[in-house]
């Protein structure tokens, strides 16, 4: 979680901000990345079905793959409004509250960004999409504008004039299925044989259908444009889920990121609120010549969770008396440790 304060006497438009990845998931010059636009994340996994080729930082088979993913990003500029998500018909509206937070909740001016745009960039010295080097040219990533300052187009590698790239204009990188409604594209639909028949843009089909090179690359993700008045504070949370599948090829670990960021997603909007554990139960301890009578007494709510639920209500006062040797030196508290773990089983089991 990020607090950005303007601590100048000058006020920053068009402000945006973005976490950078260098992915290198094991072995780095063999990877891809791309984007899940309706979820605001980003993502790297492995070009290959096998990371490597037997380097010791290398996966091998099987590789996971990383994500980065807005929370909430910054807030949009005030303008008197409760923006909505839906129309009147309840259908999501294409536009930056497809994962954005707090639209239409009732509240005015509380909007938050997620991910507006997901760029690129590989680690080489390319005039074009290249590492950047200049505070230009990190701004322009961070709006989509290669160093060269083309926009970046649909299909391929994003680079305009190169194989597999079709247009138009885009605001996400590979983002495969996740732009239904073409919010990256204005509206548009993707030229070429992307968006048809079930074939969508990722490193896996850019080059017509066909994979893209492998490289060693590195993603941005910005949220804005937005206004910083000298003074003011603007906060950004983001998390980093991982995930690696045992079974399939590299995509598959980036199927189970989907739903791994889900689930921290939803732990995130709850406040990592997790269901309360049983409380621990009550223990009288009282002390007699070489012994200890330990009495153990609370109602125990007890909430098992396997293929479907079941809650059992346990309510026992257990007794047991131990004898305990001094010259054994053994603590008080592994006696009642034991004891607590031998009650509880007793308890679950009568």
């Amino acid at each position: 979680s990020y607090e950005i304060i303007n601590r100048s006497t000058y006020t920053l438009t068009n402000t945006y901000f973005s976490p950078w990845t260098d992915v290198d998931l094991g072995y780095s010059k063999d990877d891809y990345v791309g984007c899940d636009v309706s979820r605001g994340l980003g993502y790297g996994y492995n070009g290959a079905n096998i990371d490597g080729n037997g380097e010791t930082e290398a996966y091998g088979s099987n590789p996971p793959a990383v994500g980065v993913d807005f929370f909430q990003g910054p807030y949009l500029d005030p303008d008197g409004l409760d923006n909505p998500k839906y129309d009147s018909l309840g259908n999501q509206l294409c536009n930056v509250s497809i994962n954005g937070v707090n639209f239409g909740n009732g509240i005015i001016d509380d909007e938050r960004y997620g991910m507006r745009r997901f760029v690129y960039h590989d680690n080489t010295g390319s005039s074009v999409n290249g590492d950047p080097d200049k505070a230009p040219e990190y701004y322009l990533l961070l709006r989509g504008i290669w160093k060269n300052g083309a926009k970046m187009e649909y299909g391929g590698t994003a680079v305009p004039g190169t194989v597999g790239c079709e247009g138009p204009a885009c605001d996400f990188m590979f983002p495969y299925d996740s732009d239904p409604c073409n919010w990256g594209t204005g509206g548009l639909t993707p030229n070429g044989i992307f968006a048809q028949d079930g074939v969508y843009w990722s490193e896996e089909t850019g080059n017509n259908g066909n994979p893209n090179p492998v490289n060693d690359r590195r993603f941005m993700q910005s949220a804005g444009p937005f206004t910083l008045k000298s003074g003011a504070v603007n906060y950004i949370t983001f998390g980093v889920p991982w995930a690696r599948s045992t079974t399939g090829t590299a995509w598959s670990s980036v199927e189970l990121l989907r739903k791994v960021d889900d689930k921290c997603q939803a732990m995130f909007d709850n406040c990592f609120k997790v269901l309360d554990g049983p409380d621990a139960p009550d223990l009288t301890i009282r002390e007699l010549d070489k012994k200890l009578i330990i009495t153990l007494s609370k109602v125990l709510q007890i909430t098992l969770w396997k293929t479907i639920s079941r809650k059992i209500s346990v309510s026992k006062v257990l007794t047991r008396l131990t004898q305990h040797r001094r010259k054994t030196h053994t603590t008080a508290s592994k006696v009642i440790r034991s004891i607590s773990l031998q009650a509880m089983k007793s308890a679950l089991t009568s």
